[in-house]
């Protein structure tokens, strides 16, 4: 009787012990994750979340943080750059491992175009970059989400590196979409140059999607999502609005940051297509079925 006991009370001991491990180690709940970054900027947030111990970059500017907000974060062994720029702190931080901490911001814009920081483009569409020189912080990224260390990234590889604000893998079709926009050689996969610009590219996503999402929810509902749209050049009916909602989300009809990027792609391809055959820029346009079924099967994610 009393082995028996002990013997639960130690197994109930390490399940929680592996309990507070696996919670540690997610991403934030509301935050966006891309392997060693967490981005929690505009959420609202007054107080930090439980932070990974994996992070090398946290984001949690644009918050209304005042104060104690390195608690926890003498486990955060690995963190690099740290952004608190928009909150209502009087005073920079005392940081446990200031010499773990290569760059700190501290009331100056979010994003800055410095090698290696993050840089966030603005603008309705992101648009696809010429690219150039790969800092040395995308190269290591490439390596930790090239996780057989081929040299090349799949689309599998990608979905098991990006997490949405609900902690889901971004979808199946949004990592396929991305992998096959920059995968120029059709070969299934990217390199490190077509990488360093799919990096850029989601987060321009980010910015746009963080645009729109005004209750930062960590999601888009229907009056943001028209909200979006209208703003990027289209005037939708709120009929056409929920279809797109429950096409993305049948069940609870709210759109997280990977399919809102399936989701504007695919608009913006049938757009594109539309263009093209409105010779009359009159918003209509006569079409034979097998120019439509092309249509349908080349923009069709």
């Amino acid at each position: 009787m009393g082995n028996s006991f002990l013997f639960t009370i130690i197994t109930i001991m390490i399940l929680i012990r592996i309990s507070m491990q696996n919670e540690n180690n997610e991403c934030p709940k509301k935050c966006d994750c891309l392997e060693q970054y967490v981005d929690c900027s505009k959420k609202n947030l007054v107080s930090v979340p439980r932070i990974p111990k994996w992070v090398e970059q946290l984001d949690l500017s644009y918050n209304k943080l005042s104060k104690g907000i390195t608690e926890g974060f003498e486990e955060l062994l690995s963190l690099k750059i740290l952004k608190l720029d928009k909150n209502t702190l009087l005073h920079i931080p005392t940081f446990l491992h200031p010499n773990h901490i290569q760059e700190s911001g501290y009331n100056q814009p979010a994003y800055g175009g410095q090698a290696g920081q993050l840089e966030i483009g603005h603008g309705p569409y992101p648009s696809i970059g010429a690219g150039g020189t790969v800092s040395p912080q995308v190269q290591q990224w490439f390596r930790a989400v090239d996780k057989d260390q081929s040299g090349f990234i799949t689309a599998i590889e990608l979905k098991s590196a990006l997490v949405n604000a609900q902690g889901q893998t971004f979808s199946e079709t949004a990592c396929n979409l991305m992998i096959g926009m920059f995968d120029k050689d059709r070969s299934g996969h990217i390199n490190l140059e077509e990488f360093d610009k799919l990096y850029t590219y989601i987060n321009q996503w980010l910015a746009v999607f963080k645009t729109y999402d005004t209750d930062q929810s960590g999601h888009i509902d229907g009056p943001e999502l028209s909200k979006a749209l209208m703003q990027m050049g289209f005037r939708f009916t709120p009929e056409f609005i929920n279809f797109l909602i429950k096409r993305s989300d049948p069940n609870e009809g709210k759109i997280s940051v990977d399919n809102f990027i399936v989701l504007c792609v695919q608009v913006q391809r049938f757009t594109e297509a539309f263009r093209v055959r409105d010779t009359q820029q009159n918003g209509t346009v006569t079409i034979g079925f097998e120019d439509f079924l092309n249509i349908a099967l080349s923009c069709s994610i």
